[in-house]
C-alpha cells in the first residue's frame, strides 16, 4: 500500500514539475480569466461517471487505464482453497488481471446539458490450476493460461445539471451501453486452442443497457464531498442466450487540496450485481470443469475503499492527472468466484 501511494504521489509531482518548467505565454501568474483555458482543480475522484462535466461550448477529452487484479477463490464470504474448488470442478482459477483502456470525449451543449461518448479496449489474462485423475497436482506444471483482448462496449451519456452553483452541483445522467464488444472471443480452454472462452474472458455484454446516474458534489476552496448512485439494466438476452445481471452501485467520497494544484481523496463504494440470466450453450459444455463457465457463478455484493490523487498543471489548469488505488473490504459472491484483490486506475484529462 505504501509503495502504491508513493508511486502515485511521485507521478503527480513529476507531472506538475514538468508543467512548472513550461512557459505559459510569458505569464507567470496563475490568475484565471474566461476563455484562458485554466480551471480550478476539481477534487472529484477519477472513478465517477458524471463527476466531471464541461461548461458550455467546452470540449473535454480524456484517457484512462484500469487494472483489476483477482487472486484465489471464494464462495459467499468464505475463502476457498484450490482443493475445495476441485471437489466440484476440474479446474481452479488462480489469478487474473483485467485491463481496460478507456477514451472519453465530452461536449458542453449548454450551461446545463452535456453529452459524453466512452470507448474502451479490454485485455484479460487468467491462470488456472488443473487436477488430473481426481488428484490435486502440486507445482506449476498443472497450470493453464488463457488470454483475450479486443474492443469493449461503448457508452454514451447525456448529463443535465439540475443544480449548478459554485459550491453545489447536482447532475442527472441517462446513458446507454452499446454492444460493441465481442461475446465470441476464443482462446485456450481444457478442450484445447481456439475454443470459446468463459463469460469473464469476453470483452462485451452483447446487449444494450440503460445506464441512469445521479451525482451530487459540494466543493469549497479546499474541501469536497460527493456521492453518486449508478445503475445498469440490460435490455434482454444477447444472441448467445444470456444476460449479465443488472447492477446498482453507490459511491461516496471526501477530498481536500493540499496544494493549489494537488488534492487527495478517500472514497468508499458498494456494488450489487444480480445473478446472470440464461447461459451460453457452448460455454456451458465446460460448466462442470471450469467455475467461470458456470453461469451460476456470477453476481454478488462488493464494498471497496479507495485513495486517490488529483493534480493539475500549475500553469495549464486545463490538463489534469488523476489516479486511484483501491482494495475490497467485503465480498459476498454468488457460487464460486475469483476474489478481487485490488484495483488501480489512472488517467489524464484535457479541457478546451
Amino acid at each position: 500500500m505504501k509503495n502504491v501511494v508513493g508511486a502515485l504521489a511521485l507521478a503527480c509531482f513529476s507531472f506538475a514539475g514538468f508543467a512548472q518548467a513550461q512557459p505559459a505565454n510569458g505569464n507567470t501568474t496563475e490568475t484565471c480569466s474566461p476563455g484562458c483555458g485554466c480551471r480550478d482543480l476539481e477534487l472529484t475522484p477519477i472513478n465517477t461517471i458524471a463527476g466531471h462535466v464541461p461548461d458550455k461550448r467546452e470540449w473535454m477529452t480524456g484517457y484512462s487505464f484500469m487494472n483489476t487484479h483477482l487472486q484465489g477463490n471464494q464462495s459467499g464470504t468464505s475463502k476457498w482453497t484450490d482443493e475445495q474448488v476441485y471437489r466440484d470442478y476440474a479446474m481452479a482459477p488462480r489469478k487474473m488481471d483485467m485491463q481496460m483502456h478507456m477514451a472519453m470525449v465530452m461536449y458542453g451543449v449548454t450551461t446545463r446539458l452535456s453529452v459524453t461518448a466512452m470507448f474502451s479496449f479490454a485485455a484479460c489474462q487468467m491462470t488456472m490450476g488443473m487436477k488430473e485423475m481426481g488428484m490435486v497436482m502440486q507445482g506449476t506444471v498443472n497450470e493453464m493460461k488463457s488470454v483475450s483482448s479486443g474492443p469493449g462496449d461503448t457508452r454514451i451519456y447525456a448529463t443535465y445539471r439540475l443544480l449548478n452553483t459554485p459550491e453545489n452541483k447536482l447532475n442527472v445522467t441517462l446513458g446507454m451501453g452499446l454492444p460493441t464488444g465481442s461475446i465470441s472471443s476464443r482462446g485456450t480452454t481444457m478442450k484445447g486452442e481456439g475454443q470459446l472462452l468463459a463469460y469473464n474472458m469476453q470483452q462485451g455484454a452483447g446487449t444494450f443497457a440503460l445506464l441512469p446516474v445521479i451525482t451530487y458534489t459540494w466543493q469549497s476552496e479546499l474541501v469536497s464531498f460527493g456521492a453518486e448512485l449508478a445503475g445498469s439494466t440490460n435490455m434482454g438476452r444477447n444472441t448467445r442466450g444470456y444476460s449479465y445481471g443488472n447492477n446498482m452501485a453507490l459511491t461516496m467520497w471526501a477530498a481536500r487540496k493540499i496544494l493549489p494544484w494537488i488534492g487527495l481523496s478517500a472514497r468508499v463504494a458498494g456494488k450489487y450485481t444480480a445473478a446472470m440470466a440464461g447461459y451460453d450453450k457452448d460455454i456451458a459444455l465446460l460448466m462442470y470443469n471450469d467455475p467461470m463457465a458456470n453461469a451460476s457463478n456470477y453476481g454478488g455484493t462488493t464494498i471497496g475503499t479507495y485513495i486517490g490523487l488529483s493534480c493539475s498543471m500549475p500553469k495549464l489548469r486545463a490538463l489534469t492527472f488523476r489516479a486511484e488505488f483501491g482494495i475490497p473490504v467485503y465480498q459476498d459472491l454468488n457460487g464460486v468466484q475469483m476474489t478481487q484483490r485490488n484495483e488501480l486506475q489512472a488517467g489524464i484529462q484535457y479541457v478546451f
